[in-house]
Order: C-alpha cells, then structure tokens, then sequence
C-alpha cells in the first residue's frame, strides 16, 4: 500500500503538461471550385419554344444549349428550387408544346 502512495505522485507528475506550445499555422483555405465544364446557355436553344414537346425536340434543345440534363415541367408539377448551372429546364403548356426554355 505504502508503494502505491509513493508511486501516485510520480504517476500524476507523467500526466501533466508539458506547458504551453507553439499555436498550430492556421489551415490552408481551400481553392474555390472550378465552373462545370457543361454549363447551359439557353439562348442556344429558343428556336425550339414553340415546337411539340417530344423527345427529339427536347433532346435537340439540350444539345443546342450545351446542358448535361433536362428537367420537363408541364403544368401543375411541383418543383425544386436549387439551382443547376448544367440542367435545361423545359417548361411545357396544356398543348404538349414548349413553352419557354431556361437553365438551372
């Protein structure tokens, strides 16, 4: 028992700090992203406002205005807010033909 009390202090002493230290170099702020590589342009793709909204002509107007997606939205569909700098966004009226043409 006598050991164990002699020993304590000595065991406490090995767990205290060493004191203050240097203060760690602040991290190094991250570069800012790069734009995508596929950004959209709709004026590219206007020619197609007005043209039934098939396949083709949803698909050409994806093409012409450089998007990686398309997003269909006909009347009453519920969409999302955030934005997508590479997505064509296809509105559709009661006719099946486009009616405007947008990114994001």
């Amino acid at each position: 028992m006598r050991r164990i009390i002699l020993f304590a202090p000595a065991l406490l002493a090995a767990c205290a700090s060493a004191g203050p230290r240097d203060p760690l170099p602040p991290a190094p702020v991250p570069a800012p992203a790069p734009p995508p590589a596929a950004a959209c342009d709709a004026t590219k793709a206007q020619a197609y406002v007005g043209k039934p909204a098939n396949v083709p002509f949803i698909e050409m107007a994806r093409i012409a205005a450089g998007a990686k997606t398309v997003r269909q939205i006909r009347p009453g569909t519920v969409v999302t807010m955030e934005y997508r700098a590479d997505r064509l966004n296809v509105e559709i009226d009661k006719r099946d033909r486009i009616k405007a043409i947008r990114c994001g």
